[in-house]
């Protein structure tokens, strides 16, 4: 059972003399590889607002931990600036305006032994709740319990919105995930990609083993994993490998979230974090899309994924097709990191946490989407062939509370 984490239990993994933001981290109790996509988000946090990013581990029972640990941590956490010896978060020090803590499904809440002393810190407190199916809540009574205590939950898959506001009475929005698009994208969309086809994660082996001889036959590069290792300590440069595979990748799967997971979804859709990846990247993808509002609404641009059914054996088929419209591949990959840099960027996550919390946004969230949009008008001078879809505007994403329908895009 993970160990429950205290106000005397904490490091700093940033800290900010002015911090406004409390961010509270389990990036030093949790190591599975796709909780460093949310860890990414409290990165952008820190460097994009005044904000103290605190986890367990630099003090422990009032002992500090040794040097080989504290430099154990270091590399965790970096790039970020750390102060090991920081005083603990505690009820008798800094006040915030907001208190944000992602949760990475209900169960990690039973980390938390009491909240308490974490909410009374903050005049607003939002927590993010990354991953939930429907079936799940009613089956999480402690976890609602906890979940009272929150002024707003901020729930990263849309359909279940609305379940989780009825069972805990608490305001409840959508906040897709996101991605760090500046890190991602390539710095050349003409440029060669040396990977034919990257899999990554939950697969169909019948789509698997026609890739498999497609790599045989062609001489194709086809990228997948070959063991199931689900930890990683260093969550940043696993974040940057990632980034940096599939700005080389031509053609990547990416199928709606769990997609053989019914069981555990309950049949339920929602957007997996491969789209978010793969558009940023530049990629072309392909795969089984998820029939909601939300995917026309952060992916509904031509061409965003090539639809595949899961299982699906001829994507050879698929792939010659496309390859004998160069224009159009490049095009799709054009559009894709434009609109990536419109959307999906977490600079606009923030801002959407932000304008629900009442809170303005500072000048590094400012220029942070103004950089982002400088990216985007080149694209689309570079490439006039997608000059139609950077006509749009829409740069940051409104996410409304559970009861109101649709997502728009704000100019």
């Amino acid at each position: 059972m993970a160990k429950a984490l205290s106000p005397s239990d904490v490091l700093a993994f940033h800290a900010h003399e002015s911090a406004r933001v409390a961010v509270v981290s389990l990036r030093g109790a949790q190591r599975e590889v796709w909780r460093a996509l949310p860890f990414e988000f409290e990165d952008t946090i820190a460097r994009l607002d005044e904000a103290d990013v605190v986890g367990p581990g630099a003090v422990v029972n009032g002992q500090l931990l040794s040097r080989r640990l504290v430099q154990h941590w270091r590399r965790l956490a970096r790039p970020a600036q750390i102060a090991p010896a920081q005083a603990p978060l505690r009820t008798t020090g800094r006040r915030y305006d907001l208190l944000f803590v992602p949760i990475g499904d209900l169960n990690e809440l039973s980390m938390f032994e009491d909240l308490k002393p974490w909410l009374s810190s903050s005049r607003l407190r939002v927590a993010w709740v990354v991953e939930l199916w429907s079936r799940s809540i009613a089956n999480n009574p402690r976890a609602l319990r906890l979940l009272k205590q929150f002024d707003m939950i901020a729930v990263g898959a849309e359909n279940s919105v609305e379940p989780l506001q009825r069972a805990t009475g608490v305001a409840c929005f959508y906040l897709p995930a996101g991605v760090d698009v500046m890190q991602c994208m390539p710095n050349d969309l003409r440029a060669e990609r040396p990977i034919d086809v990257y899999q990554m994660g939950r697969r169909a082996d019948s789509t698997h083993r026609a890739l498999l001889n497609l790599a045989r036959e062609r001489d194709w590069y086809y990228l997948f994993d070959t063991s199931w290792s689900k930890e990683t300590d260093q969550p940043v440069e696993h974040r940057a490998l990632l980034a940096d595979t599939i700005k080389r990748t031509r053609f990547f799967i990416a199928n709606r979230a769990k997609v053989d997971a019914p069981q555990q979804t309950g049949g339920q859709h929602e957007v997996s974090f491969r789209m978010f990846e793969g558009s940023a990247g530049g990629t072309v993808m392909m795969g089984e899309t998820p029939q909601t509002p939300s995917f026309q609404n952060l992916f509904g641009w031509e061409d965003a994924v090539i639809p595949m059914p899961f299982g699906s054996t001829h994507i050879g088929d698929l792939i010659d097709s496309l390859v004998a419209q160069p224009q159009r591949l490049q095009a799709i990959r054009a559009r894709n990191v434009q609109q990536a840099l419109l959307r999906h960027d977490w600079a606009y996550r923030w801002r959407a946490v932000l304008e629900r919390a009442g809170l303005k946004p500072l000048p590094g969230l400012v220029a942070r989407e103004a950089q982002l949009a400088a990216l985007a008008e080149r694209i689309g001078h570079e490439h006039t062939d997608i000059a139609a879809a950077s006509s749009t505007g829409a740069r940051i994403l409104r996410l409304p509370v559970a009861g109101q329908t649709g997502l728009q895009m704000g100019a």
